[in-house]
């Protein structure tokens, strides 16, 4: 069953944008994550959901129950905001208030206090003062107050904006085993991805106001819907120019080559993500086709990192051909992981509110209802059924082959201190882990797995030379699907137009 279920929600909160008819849901017991830039939209979503300011239009289903209309305490939802705000006195205090305004009897609100701290790892805190714990400390307390009253969904507002960088990779894996341990329904706001990727399902992209793009984390982080949605989640643009026959041109760049089935036309871009992307020496032939010149050299324990000039922007990639780096103004090609090129028209029409689409957006005509069974029963009508239609197709198909793990995607992050404050210790929660969650049959944000063909055998002599294979050579192309809507699920880096 899904547990929130937020169909064409719109609002405005005073002093931050407004909302328009987003539509998203977050399966039972899973995390989600509401992803976007500052002013995005995040904190006007979050207090729609709350109940903290009066929503325009839409619906909002806690457990299959429209919850829009309801007093904030009738909403069974947990809400930490960012700020986290306490109230004077002792921790005991805080926890107990939500439990005393939903009329628990005392002998169950002292068990669910124990409860509540044990989980968040403050056991034994109930007599102490609020205004002696640290920031860490306050922030567990806010989380403790809000699972005390065993709400349906947790919401939770930039989890870890007050967590020194050193500890925040710790703290977001044991902040996740406590979700986990419950395990509870939970939707995270941040415009951190680093948060997402260490403990969402599920990633929801917003973007002034409007749901860009919504699927699993994996398949958003590896096939962005727009230039948009791809820059958000780390890609860089790798070469932009004109389309000439099966390659794009840059001037002082380079050129690529794009596989056969790409729709593309004028002007184009390839984006690759910084954590595919290797310099490699000019001499070697294992380049993709774009070069610049060296302008910086950084070191990353033993390798190094090279800032390198391509046409009017640099680029980051990775130094790992010799433990010496190349020097500065030299020129380096770059190398990209096999499959990890993300096309784009720069003409295509962006996802979201801010570009209407027409019903064949993609080049193709949309789905009917008995073509596609699950379109009919889609929440929304109009705008809002285009919208996740374009949601679910864009993270429609086969997962990629090559696809790098979510983790890489972003990097390693710094490696934590073992000195806390107060440890969050792992073995004072539920040590248990949740039971395995299955789809229900009202979920409908990403499509069934689809098998991918298998790629053409790499000639060996090439695969030993390096594990980054040119992409601007000539290949054996893959056959050429006849039908227009398996050749849109392929290639889901890319929005046809």
């Amino acid at each position: 069953m899904t547990s929130l279920d937020v169909r064409g929600l719109g609002g405005r909160v005073r002093g931050h944008p407004r909302v328009d008819s987003a539509t998203f849901a977050v399966r039972s017991g899973s995390v989600g994550a509401i992803f976007g830039r500052p002013e995005a939209g995040k904190r006007t979503l979050l207090r729609l959901l709350a109940g903290l300011d009066r929503a325009d239009s839409g619906e909002i289903r806690v457990d299959g129950n429209n919850v829009a209309g309801l007093p904030p305490h009738q909403r069974r939802l947990g809400v930490v905001m960012r700020d986290a705000p306490l109230f004077p006195g002792t921790v005991r205090d805080n926890v107990v208030y939500g439990l005393r305004a939903q009329g628990w009897a005392r002998d169950d609100r002292e068990r669910r206090v124990a409860a509540a701290l044990e989980l968040v790892g403050m056991t034994g805190t109930e007599r102490e003062r609020v205004a002696s714990l640290n920031a860490d400390e306050r922030s567990r307390i806010a989380l403790a107050r809000a699972l005390a009253p065993q709400p349906s969904v947790l919401l939770l507002e930039s989890p870890t904006a007050h967590v020194d960088e050193v500890l925040k990779p710790d703290y977001r894996a044991r902040l996740r085993e406590v979700l986990r341990s419950i395990p509870l329904t939970t939707l995270i706001f941040t415009d951190d991805l680093r948060d997402a990727v260490g403990m969402a399902d599920d990633l929801h992209v917003l973007s002034n106001g409007g749901l860009l793009q919504s699927g699993s984390l994996s398949r958003v982080l590896a096939g962005p819907a727009s230039i948009e949605v791809a820059e958000m989640v780390g890609y860089v643009t790798l070469i932009r120019g004109d389309v000439e026959g099966d390659r794009i041109l840059e001037p002082g760049a380079g050129e690529v080559q794009f596989p056969a089935g790409f729709p593309l036309s004028g002007t184009a871009r390839a984006l690759a993500h910084p954590a595919t992307m290797l310099g490699v020496p000019e001499s070697s032939g294992l380049g993709c086709g774009v070069a610049g010149v060296v302008e910086r050299v950084r070191a990353v324990g033993p390798t190094h990192v090279l800032d390198l000039r391509v046409g009017d922007r640099l680029l980051e990639v990775r130094w790992e051909w010799d433990p010496e780096p190349p020097g500065l103004e030299e020129p380096v090609s770059i190398a990209v992981t096999p499959g990890t090129l993300r096309f784009f028209n720069e003409t295509a029409p962006a996802l979201g509110r801010q570009a209407p689409r027409p019903a064949d957006w993609r080049g193709f005509a949309a789905p009917t209802p008995e073509e596609d069974p699950g379109a009919a029963e889609w929440p929304g009508d109009g705008d809002a059924f285009e919208e996740s239609a374009a949601a679910r197709s864009s993270t429609a198909g086969d997962d990629f082959a090559d696809e790098p793990d979510a983790e890489d995607m972003l990097g390693e992050d710094a490696a934590p201190e073992p000195a806390r404050p107060r440890p969050w210790d792992a073995s004072q929660g539920p040590a248990a882990a949740s039971p395995p969650r299955q789809r229900t049959e009202d979920w409908r944000v990403e499509q069934p797995h689809q098998e991918m063909p298998p790629p053409p055998e790499v000639d060996p002599s090439v695969e030993r030379l390096a594990p980054w294979l040119q992409v601007s050579r000539p290949v054996e192309p893959r056959r050429r699907p006849d039908d227009p809507d398996e050749l849109a699920s392929r290639h889901q880096g890319m929005p046809l137009d």
